[in-house]
């Protein structure tokens, strides 16, 4: 039943009929086996050694040898909440609709290594960082690089032994200059294994629909779950 919900997105009325059973057993059912799978796959989610990361660099990263992790946030749609607050922490600008936010760090290969805490939709890139970065920035060793879009702006909150990789800015007034084509091009060709592991883990259409108010505290088991599945798939690039 929470394998059809995850890979389905069935709302639990209709998982209710189709299993013969209450809403209310469907719900028992969902906060029971969510947070059982949760304690048992979140494990999936590891930290390479350096080591390992290099014998399986793939080779879309032959000019940025010294990656290790790619960083992007994403967001999910959520019902709008009654409380005033919360449809503040939850409205998001860039998606025009109350959600939830998490940044999700994958290994060159697109291995994912990194699953931070569920945000509202309105926390920023830099603030979700901040407050979670302690959750693999001491993991990173010296001369290692985060790959990261522009809206990254946290070279300030890294160790000066730890560098940052984002795709130069380019004023609109003025022509992207030689070298930053072709930087830009560069870490494009290299980020693309962050899209690739975004889109298997929005393959599981329970987040790609509006998670229900009634489901809200599941919503990071949901996510670290559902990431923690595709690491079993086979490597995004070679």
């Amino acid at each position: 039943m929470v394998c059809v919900r995850l890979r389905l997105g069935l709302l639990r009325e209709h998982l209710s009929d189709m299993f013969g059973v209450s809403i209310m057993t469907v719900s028992r059912i969902m906060n029971t086996w969510i947070n059982f799978m949760y304690d048992h796959m979140k494990s999936l989610i590891t930290w390479p050694t350096k080591q390992q990361i290099l014998a399986n660099m793939p080779n879309a990263f032959y000019a940025l040898p010294e990656s290790r992790i790619v960083i992007d946030a994403t967001e999910f749609f959520c019902e709008k909440p009654a409380s005033l607050k919360a449809q503040n922490l939850t409205w998001s600008e860039y998606k025009h609709h109350n959600t939830f936010k998490v940044l999700i760090g994958v290994a060159p290969n697109g291995l994912v290594t990194f699953v931070s805490r569920v945000w509202g939709g309105s926390a920023s890139d830099r603030h979700i960082t901040q407050e979670d970065g302690h959750m693999f920035i001491p993991k990173l060793e010296p001369g290692d690089v985060i790959l990261a879009d522009k809206g990254f702006t946290v070279a300030d909150l890294l160790p000066s032994n730890i560098g940052l990789n984002m795709p130069p800015f380019v004023s609109k007034s003025s022509q992207m200059t030689k070298n930053e084509f072709f930087k830009t091009q560069m870490i494009a060709s290299s980020r693309i294994v962050i899209e690739m592991k975004m889109e298997q883990i929005k393959n599981f259409r329970a987040l790609q629909t509006v998670l229900p108010l009634s489901e809200a505290h599941l919503a990071e088991q949901m996510i670290v779950i559902c990431a923690a599945i595709t690491n079993l798939y086979e490597p995004l690039l070679k």
